[in-house]
């Protein structure tokens, strides 16, 4: 199953900052965030999830989980070894 890298906003952290470093924490992509998307209230849990489009910054900067290889922005990447 597949889901998008999520998290709470830190104190004094705007919603874009949290997406940005979630991506960056949960999935070792570098990326910048450039629009919300949109809101909306869970379900379940009552609270306010924000959905933040976001720039892939360098595909070089991927941190693959692992060691596997994983296909991102088209192109196939292996952790750097050292």
């Amino acid at each position: 199953m597949w889901t998008l890298p999520s998290g709470k906003v830190d104190r004094g952290e705007f919603t874009s900052e949290a997406a940005a470093r979630e991506a960056y924490e949960e999935a070792g992509v570098p990326v910048a965030p450039l629009v919300a998307l949109g809101s909306r209230m869970h379900p379940a849990t009552g609270w306010r999830v924000v959905y933040v489009a976001c720039r892939l910054l360098d595909v070089r900067r991927v941190r693959p989980a692992c060691g596997r290889l994983r296909r991102c922005a088209g192109r196939l990447l292996r952790r750097p070894r050292g």
